[in-house]
């Protein structure tokens, strides 16, 4: 395996080529890591950096809700732009509760009530 400090300009060079050369997208960027790396005989998290670094990196799509916060250095959350957006625990229990009396069952407020804002919003996406 080759270590940080032989990663020269040309072999990084290489590396981009041989991606782009590969026509990446985001259903076989990760793969297309794992066999120049491979070929290589690099990591394909050190490929992986290296095309990350160069820009030239097709990520695959994260899923609308991973159940994991990215937080930035401040403490926030950051947005990647995808996913769902923040809904008050109010506003996702009155959603779940329509849903429930559209369904013509009886709405148990003290049950919902407990819920949280995220287990609401699910409860809802099932209906």
């Amino acid at each position: 395996m080759t270590t940080q400090s032989q990663w020269t300009p040309e072999l990084k060079q290489k590396v981009t080529d041989m991606y782009l050369s590969r026509t990446p997208t985001p259903e076989t960027s990760v793969e297309i890591c794992k066999e120049i790396a491979e070929e290589l005989e690099l990591t394909a998290n050190g490929v992986r950096l290296v095309l990350m670094q160069g820009k030239v990196y097709v990520k695959k799509e994260e899923a609308a809700s991973t159940g994991t916060a990215k937080t930035t250095s401040e403490g926030g959350k950051a947005s990647s732009g995808t996913g769902s957006k923040r809904v008050s625990k109010e506003d996702s229990i009155a959603a779940l509760k329509a849903k429930i009396e559209a369904m013509g069952k009886p709405v148990e407020d003290e049950i919902l009530d407990k819920l949280t804002g995220k287990a609401a919003v699910y409860l809802a996406s099932l209906f």
